[in-house]
């Protein structure tokens, strides 16, 4: 019986959560191109900018670029690895296996990921705060009207990572029950 009749919601989850997954695997291997672009050929990328941007200098954004790009593709890479445990979580709850030992690895590794993307979303504001900085300076000197990029302190991460090292205890005292249960029975 197809996951659409017996349980809507969970069905629903799967699909956007492979649209997730889909999306951030396409944004990672874009920024993945433009880092390698940036690395190999810097003056392709200031080429491009200099269509783009035909007032503007473009010298000192290389750097900032590549590693903003760079830190941007291993970001989605955590996206992508951490919505795939996610998956497989939906996969199990699906089979009726949701209280389960793996299923509170999964949890673990996820907070994990979480707690470790925070430091790593500090750099990627670092690099691109720079390029804005450099970039934002020179575009104002052309006349050109360039944005500004403010990340930041999130609590809400904090909270997330938080509440998923709680749920992955809370999944494997319950498996450990379910497993004592079941050698009872």
């Amino acid at each position: 019986m197809s996951l659409f009749r017996t349980d809507p919601l969970l069905a629903f989850c799967r699909l956007i959560t492979w649209f997730i997954v889909v999306t951030a695997v396409g944004a990672g291997l874009v920024t993945l191109f433009g880092a390698g672009a940036a690395l190999v050929n810097g003056d392709h990328v200031i080429w491009v900018l200099r269509h783009a941007y035909p007032k503007l200098q473009q010298e000192g954004v290389i750097v900032p670029f590549f590693l903003g790009m760079a830190l941007i593709a291993v970001a989605m890479g955590f996206v992508v690895r951490f919505l795939m445990y996610l998956l497989d979580m939906i996969n199990s709850v699906a089979r009726g296996e949701a209280f389960t030992v793996r299923n509170a690895q999964r949890i673990k590794a996820m907070a994990w990921m979480s707690l470790i993307s925070m430091p790593l979303g500090f750099f990627i504001e670092a690099a691109l705060s720079r390029l804005v900085q450099v970039l934002g300076t020179r575009a104002a000197d052309a006349g050109i009207r360039f944005e500004t990029f403010d990340g930041g302190f999130s609590a809400s991460q904090i909270l997330m990572t938080l509440l998923l090292f709680v749920l992955a205890r809370l999944f494997a005292q319950a498996a450990a029950m379910r497993d004592e249960i079941e050698g009872t029975v």
